[in-house]
């Protein structure tokens, strides 16, 4: 799933320009057009954010400021739902020089509004551009940006919304049945990946909730990070059966479009939508475009490189694979598990390997095996050294996959 933001933009919505432009961002102005150019991302997060002043939380009552003190409120204006494209003027009016589109999924800094009913936005460091206000609504949003999550979520998203601490893996990283490293290996959390913490132990190691129970991982190999994540239970996961959007129901608005294949986790719903979590972002999407994943799957991200069993949407085993190189790349589709082996050989052309586990995924003659033969799993070895297809496992997290699904359950890749 992508936001889409004009690349001349970028930082200055990431970091959120707040309603009517500030006398400092009028004086800095030039500054930020040069760090633009010069491609300084650190610099331009340094010079945008000393733009912001208490007066940003105007909008807010006192209980609203207590619990989101931290978060920027920005005035952004957001094509209707309806709409997929309208094109952008240089003046308040049909009559002036066609500047540009905006698009489903883009939402631009608000600046004001004529007599006319002609919205003037923020479209460059030094240029503004007019839309028809019956294209679009004008929302105040919260900025995100910085916790590990959606851009911009109107009110009614964020009252859904709690923050917790996650664990976010430097590496990959073992997780353990008890808080030793001696312990029994349960799975693998891949570098960069997250999970909730539950508890905190005097040795050093985080208390995580995976397999329906208690796991351990080590805080060496770990940063703490505080995230958003949902106030209700989780209700069903489900797949994206067609190329779709998520949606700010409040705002009327796309957030950001969401491809075939991809897993989004329930946990609400409004009339025909789903309140979801999709690719670390929030916001409502239709139930036609969703169908239920059933009660045992296994999702193989080709991107992150990671292989996920659920059981009665429960994780029950995380852990990096190696999928097909680049010149024999794993097929993407939603499929179900086929006749699973113990103790049998896979030959093909070039190749005649045993493996003690093997769950075949499609027609094609892809699979699930563990692969004895490799030390490292994970990261970008897939694009030279990949498989011929195929999804290779750690030899000790191989039995936690085969005895965790059966036949028959679903088993979808994605990127």
């Amino acid at each position: 799933m992508t936001i889409k933001v004009p690349k001349k933009l970028a930082c200055i919505v990431i970091a959120g320009i707040l309603g009517i432009i500030s006398n400092s961002y009028i004086k800095n102005n030039n500054n930020i057009d040069n760090l633009i150019k010069n491609d300084d991302l650190s610099a331009q997060e340094e010079m945008i954010d000393s733009l912001y002043t208490e007066d940003s939380y105007a909008s807010l009552n006192n209980n609203e400021l207590q619990i989101f003190e931290e978060l920027k409120v920005n005035t952004m204006v957001f094509l209707k739902n309806k709409y997929k494209r309208v094109n952008l003027k240089t003046g308040p009016g049909d009559s002036f020089e066609y500047l540009g589109v905006l698009d489903s999924g883009i939402s631009l800094p608000y600046k004001g509004e004529d007599e006319n009913s002609w919205i003037e936005v923020y479209y460059d460091t030094n240029q503004s551009a007019y839309i028809n206000s019956k294209y679009v609504n004008v929302v105040s949003v919260y900025d995100l940006t910085n916790k590990n999550t959606t851009s911009y979520v109107s009110k009614s998203i964020i009252d859904n919304l709690i923050e917790i601490d996650f664990v976010k893996a430097n590496r990959n990283l073992n997780i353990r049945k008890s808080p030793t490293s001696s312990s029994r290996r349960m799975g693998i959390l891949p570098k960069n990946q997250t999970l909730p913490i539950i508890g905190e132990t005097n040795n050093g190691w985080y208390k995580i909730d995976y397999n329906d129970g208690d796991a351990y991982v080590s805080g060496d190999y770990v940063t703490v990070i505080k995230k958003y994540t949902p106030k209700q239970s989780l209700i069903d996961i489900v797949e994206i059966t067609k190329n779709t959007y998520l949606i700010d129901l409040e705002a009327e608005a796309v957030i950001g479009d969401v491809p075939k294949l991809e897993i989004a986790e329930v946990f609400g719903e409004n009339n025909d939508y789903y309140f979801v979590r999709c690719d670390e972002m929030f916001g409502f999407i239709s139930k036609c475009d969703t169908k239920s994943l059933g009660d045992n799957y296994v999702i193989i991200d080709i991107s992150d490189q990671t292989l996920s069993v659920y059981n009665d949407d429960k994780l029950v085993v995380r852990t990096s694979v190696v999928t097909g190189k680049d010149l024999t790349p794993t097929n993407l589709g939603s499929t179900t598990i086929g006749p699973t082996k113990r103790n049998t050989n896979l030959i093909g052309p070039d190749y005649n390997v045993a493996v003690e586990y093997w769950m075949p995924i499609n027609k094609t003659g892809e699979g699930i095996h563990d692969a004895s033969w490799r030390r490292s799993f994970g990261g970008k070895i897939y694009h030279k050294k990949g498989s011929h297809g195929c999804i290779n496992v750690p030899k000790d997290i191989m039995p936690l996959i085969y005895y965790s699904l059966n036949e028959n359950d679903k088993s979808i890749v994605k990127r």
